[in-house]
């Protein structure tokens, strides 16, 4: 049927993105209690640029740029969804001036 072969589909897409169990590197979020205590051991001083390369959705950039307001902060990731996701997620932090985030390899 029409819907079974629907979700066949979108099974195989997830199963074959960048970000999926068949991505050479699946994406695994950072755990969210771990984030606040990365960002607090990186220093990062007025001025500096931090750029995250693997970024997935940007989590932990966000983060970072809502506590140090004062850098700039460059995440990448080679899923387009994921970049996207952070982007959004960046503007509805209000850290979308000091945060950009490309897709790339």
């Amino acid at each position: 049927d029409a819907a079974a072969q629907k979700r066949r589909a979108e099974r195989a897409h997830l199963q074959n993105s960048d970000s999926g169990p068949l991505a050479l590197s699946p994406f695994v979020p950072c755990c969210a209690p771990r984030i606040p205590v990365f960002v607090a051991a990186t220093r990062i001083q007025p001025g500096d640029c931090i750029w995250d390369v693997g970024c997935g959705d940007g989590r932990v950039v966000i983060e970072a740029a809502r506590r140090h307001r004062y850098a700039r902060f460059v995440g990448v990731d080679i899923d387009a969804e994921a970049v996207e996701k952070a982007r959004r997620d960046a503007k509805c932090a209000g850290v979308e001036d000091v945060c950009t985030f490309l897709v790339g390899d």
